[in-house]
């Protein structure tokens, strides 16, 4: 899928994905906002219609221009016209992402998780900042037998830290101005905490507690682990 707005890039679907199965993320509220990023094109058609066959609604200045990703920022122009200056812009067109990073292995990340990630992204720097060290100095603490117990594979974990890093995407020199490796050591931080929401029943409760802790003390409001095995 190339993705003219961002100044032109290309998200690519998982291998074997056939085109009936990326039809479906349209059905899925969480799937069509990560995927298809529609939300401002969705408050900006009550100012400018919905565009004609040969029409797109572009960002100006274009996001890879360093144009804002809002709705008041999104015009009504001629397809071919917008195509031609996204890709004279940012040729060669670099492949972003896969598709359908927010599903897990075929099914949507539950609405548990995405919650979780959503209220992550959404901690001001400092706390963001704050958040990691403790997490991350928790885990040490302990061994890491938390993150061991729910380890996965490599592709879901993959997965799960594409999942992250997509939503911290806008934010990564505001995160490295703090320090260079914060985004990806959100992004890892972040995971692990997505990986035990996902599997409660390889933790015990004091197990799950102490690696949610920090988090709660952010303010997320990190599901506890009976929720979770009561579903």
């Amino acid at each position: 899928m190339i993705k003219f707005r961002w100044g032109g890039v290309i998200d690519v679907v998982p291998n074997g994905t056939m085109f009936e199965g990326l039809v479906q993320l349209l059905d899925d509220p969480v799937a069509r906002e990560i995927s298809f990023e529609w939300g401002p094109s969705v408050e900006a058609v009550e100012r400018t219609g919905i565009p004609h066959l040969e029409e797109l609604l572009c960002f100006v200045p274009l996001l890879g221009l360093g144009g804002a990703p809002v709705a008041a920022n999104l015009q009504r122009m001629d397809f071919w016209s917008a195509s031609r200056r996204a890709f004279a812009l940012s040729a060669p067109v670099p492949a972003r992402r896969v598709i359908g990073s927010e599903l897990f292995f075929g099914s949507p990340l539950t609405s548990r998780v995405t919650a979780f990630i959503d209220a992550f992204v959404a901690l001001d720097t400092a706390t963001l900042d704050r958040t990691v060290r403790a997490s991350a100095k928790q885990q040490h603490a302990s061994g890491q037998t938390a993150s061991k117990a729910t380890r996965l594979s490599g592709s879901k974990t993959e997965q799960l830290q594409d999942a992250v890093f997509d939503r911290l995407r806008p934010r990564v020199e505001e995160l490295r101005a703090v320090r260079a490796g914060l985004p990806n050591a959100a992004t890892s931080i972040a995971a692990g905490i997505c990986r035990a929401i996902l599997q409660p029943r390889k933790l015990d409760d004091d197990e799950y507690e102490a690696l949610v802790a920090p988090f709660r003390d952010a303010g997320i409001e990190v599901p506890s682990r009976s929720e979770l095995l009561a579903r």
